[in-house]
């Protein structure tokens, strides 16, 4: 299935046309597999296709850092479409290159996330588990290896920088909310009042204070501008996401109960 995929284009390209090589059908994962609609290029036909929560809320976690493009289980392939270039420099570090499983046959090799940014850096992103990148276990080994092929990979491609991503290198609370305030964008209900994004943000900010809930802020907010609960707190949500409302995401969990820390 993989095969015929990459034959067809899948794990290549950019834009609208992307689709990942894989979807979350195919691969096992530890963890599980998460399918998310686009948001960047919402005409895209396939949604994201991650093969872990860790994928997922890195990927949302750029998103908000002011991404350009996302794209998920990109096939590292020569310009020739072919799996020579991973299989050479896995011979280069003495590793053995992935096969699929049960046969002898080379495996594509992809890319967790491949983020565009918008000063024109590119970002590869390898996401997995500490525990599976052990030096001392014979999975974190391999891990490690493939991890290194992908490295090198990436190294030879200018403008493009390979990071590894755990689940350590951003607090749990932090990847909840942000997980939460991209969901808000697709709540098209209130596209009509969208426009209100900036206005909404002026207003919360005149009347914020550190020991006044979230819940209690929309409702005020509500009053003065004639909207509901819902539509405020769609508006509020869009504004943090677009960093309009400056909220330490790390801190707490924003949620209307709580109390909204500024940073």
């Amino acid at each position: 299935m993989i095969e015929r995929r990459l034959r067809l284009g899948y794990g290549r390209g950019d834009g609208t046309l992307y689709k990942p090589a894989m979807d979350v059908r195919d691969v096992p994962s530890v963890g599980e597999g998460w399918q998310t609609p686009v948001l960047l290029y919402p005409e895209r036909d396939t949604p994201h296709q991650f093969m872990s929560r860790l994928e997922m809320t890195t990927a949302c976690i750029y998103e908000r850092l002011g991404a350009t493009q996302i794209r998920e289980q990109y096939a590292l392939l020569c310009e020739g479409g072919t799996r020579d270039e991973t299989t050479h420099i896995a011979e280069l570090l003495g590793v053995k290159h992935p096969t699929i499983p049960g046969t002898q046959t080379r495996a594509v090799m992809t890319t967790d996330i491949l983020v565009d940014m918008p000063d024109g850096c590119r970002i590869a992103v390898y996401c997995k588990p500490k525990a599976l990148l052990d030096p001392t276990t014979r999975k974190g080994v391999r891990n490690l290896e493939k991890q290194a092929i992908e490295a090198v990979y990436w190294s030879r491609r200018p403008g493009t920088t390979f990071m590894v991503v755990t689940e350590e290198d951003y607090p749990e609370v932090f990847k909840d909310n942000v997980v939460d305030l991209r969901g808000r964008l697709f709540h098209h209900e209130h596209a009509a009042v969208r426009a209100r994004v900036g206005e909404t943000a002026e207003r919360f900010l005149a009347i914020w204070k550190p020991d006044r809930t979230l819940i209690d802020l929309i409702r005020q907010l509500g009053v003065a501008m004639t909207l509901s609960i819902d539509q405020v707190t769609h508006l509020v949500y869009l504004a943090v996401w677009a960093t309009a409302i400056p909220a330490d995401l790390k801190a707490d969990r924003f949620h209307p109960s709580n109390h909204v820390i500024l940073e």
